[in-house]
């Protein structure tokens, strides 16, 4: 039983580094309205639709202190908002999921939307919180 736990989460990590190459050799080019392409978040939010919480969990630490890593913003930006959008997305997806087939379709909308929301605000806090 461990070792399949052990398993999963060397996948993920090794999922991640491959998609940090594809991010920062071909997709940090390609914007969608002013939006650069994020291909951590798919198998983050497919982690929770799935109902694998501690697995989405550590998926988003993970790829959030890899951002964090080649990212000029204060370290641990893209940490607090990946694993606060996880934790909202799943929170919300626990009350709407029984509502219909479209629910996983407006919670990867949601789930885009509020990465963004997350990282400006986290730029505004940590940048209000060090400024000084």
């Amino acid at each position: 039983m461990e070792g399949d736990s052990i398993k999963k989460y060397l996948i993920l990590i090794f999922l991640f580094s491959f998609l940090l190459l594809l991010q920062e050799s071909f997709f940090s080019k390609i914007f969608i309205f002013d939006y650069f392409f994020n291909p951590f978040l798919i198998p983050i939010f497919l982690l929770i639709i799935f109902s694998q919480k501690n697995l989405a969990f550590f998926s988003a630490f993970f790829a959030g202190f890899l951002f964090d890593l080649f990212s000029f913003l204060p370290f641990g930006i893209f940490i607090f908002s990946l694993c606060l959008n996880v934790f909202l997305t799943d929170k919300l997806f626990q009350i709407f999921q029984k509502a219909n087939f479209l629910t996983p379709i407006f919670l990867f909308a949601l789930f885009l939307v509020s990465d963004k929301f997350l990282l400006i605000f986290g730029k505004f806090l940590f940048g209000f919180l060090f400024s000084h």
